[in-house]
């Protein structure tokens, strides 16, 4: 389970790095597209086996990164707070328009 860079952007079905701070992208066909807050990897799994963890959900998880569950968050970030962290990267295969107001 090693650390993948976010420049990466193809969904993989095995956990793509060792963090657990995600956004829930989208569902789609019975998968989740999860993507890492910390590095961008994006990770595809069936919609059915997404372990979550309730008390992060809730208020926040006491075991942190060490949780066993996924820490997926509520609201995922925009596109523009996203840009600011990451720079181009996150671009590719956005609109001109959305390129234009990000930067």
């Amino acid at each position: 389970m090693g650390h993948t860079s976010g420049s990466d952007d193809s969904e993989h079905n095995e956990r793509p790095c060792c963090h657990n701070d995600w956004d829930d992208v989208r569902t789609r066909k019975g998968f989740k597209v999860l993507r890492c807050r910390i590095c961008q990897g994006r990770w595809k799994i069936p919609s059915c086996s997404v372990p979550r963890c309730m008390p992060f959900l809730h208020s926040n998880c006491k075991r942190g990164e060490a949780c066993m569950l996924l820490h997926v968050r509520r609201r995922k970030t925009t596109i523009y707070e996203r840009y600011e962290q990451f720079g181009n990267k996150v671009l590719k295969g956005c609109s001109r328009e959305i390129k234009k107001e990000a930067k």
